[in-house]
């Protein structure tokens, strides 16, 4: 948890990395309607019956939440958002494999949707933690992640669009993994700009006291 909200600073990057990843996991969950014509010609079965898979995906993203943020809190936002966007990669890359709609019930409407609620939630609790009066702004931009994960073509080939959707979550827990190590090398040379200043403002003052000494002697 962070005392104080800095409204800014490190907290754009954490603006960024949440809108990277709601759009790689939140977006692909979310265009399901887009395959949705895809799985009625491969299944054969009725439109209620293949309706069902968005349907519970919905149940779940929203019942996964309070639960993404527990373990937030519990194994920290970071982690949280890695076995999120995991969960969601084994989902859909089981659902590529499924021979049967039902079992897209599972695969898809609870892997791939409690993993990416996992990954989402945690993602803008923690873009939360770093604003204060410019929040409306962060979690805007951080939530438009999930409306532009709508954009990408995911209709036609219903496994290769799963095939896709796994990579991308694959790719957000990658994100989410490598952050910390963006964050020390911003550190570390921000620890660095310091040093720097501090030694030139020691000189300085050497100088200057050298100078008043020699004014003092004269």
């Amino acid at each position: 948890m962070i005392a104080h909200a800095p409204d800014g600073g490190w907290g754009w990057i954490v603006v960024i990395a949440t809108f990277i990843i709601t759009l790689l996991c939140s977006g692909s969950a979310y265009s399901f309607g887009v395959i949705y014509a895809a799985l009625l010609d491969a299944f054969g079965k009725s439109s209620a019956a293949t309706a069902w898979v968005g349907s519970i995906a919905n149940v779940v993203f929203a019942l996964a939440t309070p639960v993404g943020v527990l373990l937030a809190r519990w194994l920290g936002h970071r982690k949280t958002v890695m076995l999120g966007a995991m969960l969601a990669t084994v989902g859909y890359l089981s659902s590529a494999f499924v021979t049967q709609l039902y079992q897209l019930y599972f695969t898809f409407g609870v892997l791939v949707s409690g993993g990416c609620s996992l990954a989402y939630i945690s993602g803008i609790e923690m873009t939360s933690q770093y604003f204060e009066k410019k929040l409306a702004i962060a979690l805007g931009f951080a939530m438009a992640g999930t409306g532009a994960g709508w954009m990408r073509d995911m209709s036609g080939d219903y496994k290769g669009a799963f095939w896709l959707a796994a990579v991308s979550c694959f790719l957000a827990a990658v994100f989410a993994l490598i952050l910390p190590i963006v964050d020390s090398i911003i550190k570390r040379r921000q620890r660095k700009r310091r040093k720097g200043s501090n030694k030139q403002e020691n000189v300085d003052i050497d100088d200057n006291y050298a100078e008043a000494e020699l004014k003092t002697t004269d």
